[in-house]
């Protein structure tokens, strides 16, 4: 049988007019000079500042700040916007990379590396160094927050940091029999050189193989061939033959593309993939667009990276802050996510997202408490090769809040979930999907779970490809195209094309849901599309006074709007609340 699918995208803007006022910024500019394009500014802070001056009397037509090519380092690229940098629907404020010319907005600094001198233990020969105070940087954050960890990247890509094994995982040899979490065994004898490892740290899936966590150790003990780990972290214990990797080792940088920094000196090591004459830079700004009230303001045609944390947060404030658009945008390599999108009637748009850290876009918009709808649109932007630092739970888009929209994206090559989060009245439609969860189990290309309380959701039209573990795993459970978790009830799974994937459409003991007309190419499993585990081993939280009684609760369920906008909630803990009643799976195809 062969399978043909078309997509045909149109993607509407908001046309803004012609703008009145234009501001530029060039890389040799001067913030004494006039904005003008023979006497560009040379920080976008200053052209923010010159609309500023205009007192809100924006001309018609809005005002444009067009952003000259080049690189910026953050001290030129970090832009800052409240509620005072807003334009209007009629004068909207646009930040744009000028056409015909690529503006690379960097939150953090270029760097130049020379030879190794004297270092702390044997390194090979091709790899370099850089002093950091020599280019400003001296706060290098911690390993243990995410916040604010300065990264390096080389050639437009993220580097590793130093590891072993460079590709893949070791495994958990032992586990005590009283297992704290705290301490397992190790295999051979490789951790016996890294004794004086300043600051040694494990990186692995510990007792589940849908979650991962960094854990910082605080002794090798090679008689017993074991390491013991900071009491402060949270594993959740270990498993035998679970997998993790070793990371921030000097002693290990013994690979092309991997970095050390020695957060005592402030030097980087770095062993490049050729003569490490190219373009590196590293993160120095948690940020480098955000928006805290800002309102009618688009940031389109700019390439965005090398934040510590998210690119471009969009913020409301005061109850200020909406209408911000970002589109055609390049918001890559990011310590944290791309884009964070939670004022109301926001846009992020036909951007390329990769490289980063954590997840790509997330929306937020909308208030679940009153159930007013946040109006944000994630549409048509190109996600792939994300959640390179943390694995699980950070998909290429998270969805939360009320009544935002999410369609035509194209999600790919990421570990675990595309599109994971939670909410009301949220419309899914027409994404690709393909190639994630495939270091990971007992997870779903679209994931949502572990609740009553999120209703009036679709997904439908949607196409998820070739999802199914590319790896070993110990738990041995399968990944999904989509998963409705633990009970997660109230969904519509419409119309939606899965293709090569291990499990099709799997509902977790919930209900109310509603699966029609899906067709299912290549499944692996097409059997039992639903459990029961409310009447057996999850029945605590259906329970009366159970976690699902107390989120509705936390709503006031039985009182508008929200006995009006979904009437079938007021009675459901009278109406068998465990049993997986009230499910309609119907008219799909199995081919």
């Amino acid at each position: 049988m062969k399978c043909y699918h078309l997509l045909v995208i149109l993607v509407l803007t908001k046309f803004t007019g012609c703008h009145a006022a234009a501001f530029y910024v060039a890389v040799d500019g001067n913030d004494a000079n006039t904005g003008s394009i023979g006497s560009p500014f040379a920080t976008l802070l200053r052209a923010r500042n010159a609309i500023r001056a205009l007192n809100g009397s924006l001309p018609a037509g809005g005002v444009t700040v067009y952003v000259r090519g080049g690189s910026y380092p953050y001290q030129q690229a970090v832009l800052q916007l409240f509620a005072e940098d807003s334009g209007t629907e009629s004068a909207p404020v646009v930040y744009s990379g000028y056409p015909g010319e690529t503006a690379l907005l960097s939150g953090g600094v270029p760097v130049k590396f020379g030879p190794t001198i004297n270092p702390p233990v044997p390194v090979p020969p091709q790899v370099l160094s850089a002093t950091l105070s020599d280019f400003g940087v001296t706060s290098f954050g911690s390993m243990g927050n995410t916040n604010d960890k300065l990264e390096l990247f080389y050639n437009g890509a993220a580097m590793t940091l130093a590891r072993y094994p460079n590709e893949g995982f070791d495994t958990i040899a032992s586990v005590p029999k009283n297992d704290t979490g705290l301490v397992f065994g190790y295999s051979g004898t490789r951790p016996s050189g890294w004794l004086k490892a300043a600051d040694l740290w494990l990186h692995g899936y510990w007792a589940w193989d849908w979650r991962d966590i960094h854990v910082h150790v605080v002794e090798i003990d090679t008689a017993a061939s074991q390491f013991i780990i900071d009491p402060n972290t949270n594993t959740g214990g270990f498993l035998l033959h679970e997998r993790y990797y070793a990371e921030n080792l000097l002693e290990e940088l013994d690979s092309p593309n991997e970095y050390y920094l020695d957060r005592a000196t402030g030097v980087l090591y770095f062993y490049p993939p050729d003569d490490g004459t190219g373009e590196a830079w590293v993160s120095v700004a948690e940020n480098v667009v955000t928006t805290s009230g800002a309102e009618w303001v688009t940031v389109q045609n700019l390439q965005i990276m090398h934040a510590r944390a998210v690119g471009v947060e969009v913020a409301p404030s005061g109850g200020n802050g909406g209408n911000v658009t970002i589109t055609n945008n390049v918001v890559a390599n990011h310590g944290q996510g791309a884009i964070g999108l939670g004022a109301p009637d926001s846009t992020a748009s036909n951007n390329q997202v990769y490289g980063t850290g954590h997840g790509g876009v997330s929306v937020t918009a909308g208030d679940r408490k009153s159930l007013t709808p946040g109006g944000a649109r994630v549409v048509g932007n190109n996600i792939y090769n994300f959640a390179r630092w943390l694995r699980t739970y950070q998909p290429g888009i998270g969805f939360y809040g009320v009544g935002n929209y999410i369609g035509y994206n194209n999600i790919s090559w990421g570990p675990h979930s595309a599109i994971l989060g939670g909410g009301n009245d949220m419309l899914i439609e027409h994404n690709q999907v393909s190639w994630v969860c495939y270091e990971t189990s007992d997870a779903g290309a679209f994931y949502t779970g572990r609740s009553w309380s999120q209703r009036g959701n679709i997904l439908q039209y949607n196409t998820f490809a070739n999802v199914y573990d590319h790896m070993p795993t110990v738990s041995g459970a399968v990944v999904q195209a989509v998963y409705l978790d633990d009970q997660m009830s109230g969904w519509q799974v419409l119309h939606n094309t899965i293709v090569n994937c291990t499990h099709g459409i799997f509902i977790g003991g919930g209900r109310d849901t509603v699966v029609f007309n899906n067709t299912l190419i290549n499944v692996t499993v097409v059997a039992q599309p639903i459990d029961n585990r409310g009447m057996n081993w999850q029945a605590a939280m259906c329970a009366p006074g159970g976690l699902f009684e107390q989120d509705l609760q936390s709503f006031d369920y039985q009182s508008p709007p929200w006995s009006v906008r979904y009437p079938y909630l007021v009675n459901i803990m009278h109406e068998h609340p465990c049993v997986p009643v009230n499910n309609n799976v119907q008219d799909n195809w199995y081919c």
